[in-house]
């Protein structure tokens, strides 16, 4: 429990849920000049893998384009 008294699960399942929405209905979160991918396809970098444990390959994914949020980085949980 943090001050509030809500459990860190409660904040993380609500993070999930505000950023989904802000994706849903393209609503900008940063400058038209800002553009963040995560490309776990470069050697030696932190995150690298070529096929993830499902056997699927790697590819580059584009997280936010223009300021705008376009796809969400999963984990096993999500």
């Amino acid at each position: 429990m943090n001050k509030l008294g809500v459990s860190q699960e409660y904040i993380g399942a609500l993070v999930i849920v505000l950023i989904s929405l802000l994706k849903v209905f393209n609503i900008e979160i940063g400058s038209d000049v800002v553009t963040l991918i995560d490309d776990p396809t470069i050697p030696n970098s932190y995150g690298f893998y070529l096929y993830d444990d499902e056997g699927v390959k790697a590819h580059q994914r584009i997280l936010i384009k223009n300021g705008i949020i376009n796809s969400l980085l999963h984990n096993r949980e999500t």
